[in-house]
């Protein structure tokens, strides 16, 4: 199955061997989540060649694809990696699913997840990953302000440069919450660099494949390489 994601590694001094690529999966698998193998490989063969700079995440949960990214940013030495998520009830109800998954969204224990992911990722995390905890729209006004050096107890302190080598979104999966992430954070990536805009497949609701329809009619051109792998859509900027 990973087949096709191993052979599109073309840096031969960063790629990652089978070996990698399962442990990795294997780990992850012990994580809350809902990112599945075939994204997690896609993104694991997209890394090696990403550019440098900061790679951002929006909406990290339980901290399963953030395990990955910061795994990965350590073993190519790409990153630091950032991750934005309140945990709270109120930032991730979403108004177009149903009542069903609004009553299990405010049903969770965001502290405990919020405690989680902090056991989850303290074993890679330290030196290369930090966090904000707070909004989207937050979080990018404390990450525009410049190189800016972030504190993350109990992970340690990071700077950041303001440009992003592979941003992923998976926040509130209300169009106009994604859509407002892509307004925020797409500017910010490299040339070269990478969107990976969660659920644009999702059983739930079409706010992340509507954003992601329109992005795509806006970028036209500037949007080099663009494929779905697993639930995600992946975007490559010219």
């Amino acid at each position: 199955m990973l087949a096709p994601f191993i052979h599109t590694q073309s840096c031969a001094g960063r790629r990652l061997d089978q070996l990698e690529i399962a442990a990795l999966l294997r780990s992850c698998a012990g994580i809350t989540g809902q990112s599945d193998e075939t994204k997690l490989a896609a993104i694991m063969a997209i890394f090696p060649e990403l550019p440098s700079g900061d790679v951002v995440e929006v909406g990290g949960f339980w901290g399963r694809s953030a395990f990955t990214l910061a795994w990965l940013a350590a073993r190519i030495e790409n990153g630091p990696v950032l991750i934005i998520d309140p945990w709270q009830a109120e930032a991730a109800l979403q108004n177009s699913v149903s009542e069903l998954v609004r009553r299990d969204t405010r049903a969770q224990d965001w502290e405990l997840i919020y405690q989680g992911f902090l056991l989850n990722l303290l074993p890679v995390a330290r030196g290369r990953l930090g966090f904000l905890r707070m909004t989207s729209s937050d979080a990018h006004r404390r990450y525009t302000q410049g190189p800016s050096l972030i504190e993350s107890p109990p992970f340690g302190s990071l700077t950041y440069g303001g440009d992003i080598a592979l941003l992923h979104i998976d926040g509130n999966h209300d169009e106009a919450a994604v859509a407002l992430d892509v307004a925020l954070w797409v500017k910010h990536i490299r040339p070269r660099g990478w969107l990976v805009l969660d659920d644009y497949v999702w059983p739930h609701g079409n706010g992340p494949a509507r954003t992601g329809d329109a992005l795509l009619r806006a970028l036209g051109d500037e949007a080099a390489i663009s494929f779905v792998a697993g639930k995600a859509l992946f975007i490559r900027m010219a």
